[in-house]
């Protein structure tokens, strides 16, 4: 699947995010404008109420550069869709057998990522084949790169998952988040745009795999600049994560939009 940077990520989020308030608001009027000059990214208008749309990918700062968090995952991926080919038709009798992929892999070191490609197949065939519930973590240079473990369920497969913020606790996905709404808060302050707020964040890997984001306890003051903060990921499949109510109560919401227009809570979970 093609990766989505910068101005590409504008459309995909627009129309996950129109499609959830058409979900949500059936009977209302939802209507889209591209302004002549930005910001906004879009001016959206709504039951006769008008909000400015920014549309922003997570940055983390590497080095003297910043790079879209998707930098992060491209040696992952590749790793996952190998992960994947050597792992076909291979799921344990009695469970899921999960797989977590813990931080960036070194996309540099070839020879690194075979050997934690060959030695994480061996663990997740042995897991899988003894049942044994035990967690296996494989490490490397006293690393720790890949943990497995052996989930009850009446369902049997193998599941493979990475973070948001590959390796970095709760905290760090918190600063991320945070840098991003202070850059657009900046932007729409200088810009002078008085009319509410709405921004949408592309991450460029799946909302299953977002639980760094969903699962923050502690959002950012600067989130209560914006009525609304939306999550896209590269399906466009999306999660509230922050709205403002009529009452002017500011309330984050950690989970799964309850809309058929999304995946079913066992799809997201997989």
């Amino acid at each position: 699947m093609k990766t989505i940077t910068g101005r590409e990520a504008e459309e995909p989020c627009r129309e996950a995010y129109d499609s959830y308030l058409k979900s949500r608001y059936p009977s209302a009027c939802v209507r889209w404008e591209k302004p002549e000059q930005d910001p906004p990214d879009f001016w959206l208008t709504m039951a006769d109420r008008k909000y400015a749309v920014e549309v922003t990918t997570l940055m983390e700062s590497l080095g003297h550069h910043q790079r879209p968090h998707r930098a992060l995952y491209s040696a992952i991926g590749v790793f996952k869709r190998r992960l994947d080919k050597r792992l076909d038709g291979v799921k344990p009798s009695n469970g899921i057998c999960s797989v977590h992929i813990e931080q960036s892999l070194p996309e540099d070191d070839r020879k690194l990522c075979k050997k934690l490609l060959d030695d994480t197949v061996t663990v997740v065939k042995r897991v899988c084949a003894t049942g044994d519930r035990d967690e296996v973590t494989v490490f490397h240079s006293d690393m720790r790169w890949v943990t497995v473990r052996l989930v009850p369920s009446d369902k049997n497969r193998v599941d493979i998952w990475y973070p948001v913020v590959a390796g970095f606790p709760d905290v760090e996905a918190r600063k991320t988040l945070s840098a991003a709404l202070a850059e657009k808060v900046q932007t729409l302050r200088k810009a002078d745009v008085t009319d509410p707020w709405v921004l949408l964040l592309w991450l460029d890997v799946l909302i299953a795999e977002s639980r760094n984001y969903r699962e923050i306890q502690d959002l950012p003051k600067e989130i209560e600049d914006f009525e609304t903060v939306f999550a896209v990921d590269r399906n466009g499949t999306g999660f509230l994560l922050h709205h403002r109510g009529e009452d002017g109560a500011h309330n984050s919401v950690s989970g799964r939009l309850p809309t058929s227009a999304w995946q079913t809570d066992a799809e997201h979970t997989r």
